[in-house]
């Protein structure tokens, strides 16, 4: 969330857009807006357990060398309440073998623990 723009509406402009929860669509918008680099290097965030979701998005944004960042937050127990039922075992290292795509982990991480 950029705190300094407002959010985007069809009067106004703005910077942030609000997807609500959408696992799989909400990537694509971002691969459209990322084809043209001088306009904007968008990038959304979403719990990294859903990766799995969007994994197409995440390929097709790899294909077409677009400028796209995936913030995904929140793995393994970190996730809350539901934490035990959704540890993203394997997920980090299919994103890793997807070619083109850079992967980094900021911050701690449970082996780092």
């Amino acid at each position: 969330m950029l705190k300094k723009y407002p959010d985007f509406s069809a009067r106004k402009g703005g910077r942030n857009i609000h997807f609500g929860v959408r696992g799989t669509p909400w990537p694509l918008p971002l691969n459209g807006s990322g084809v043209e680099p001088k306009c904007c290097i968008p990038y959304g965030g979403t719990f990294f357990v859903f990766s799995d979701y969007m994994r197409p998005a995440i390929r097709l944004s790899a294909l077409m060398h677009t400028h796209v960042i995936y913030v995904l937050t929140h793995d393994s127990i970190g996730l809350g309440e539901d934490g035990p039922t959704h540890q993203p075992i394997g997920h980090l290292t299919s994103l890793r073998a997807m070619p083109v795509i850079s992967v980094s982990e900021a911050g701690g991480c449970e082996r780092d623990r």
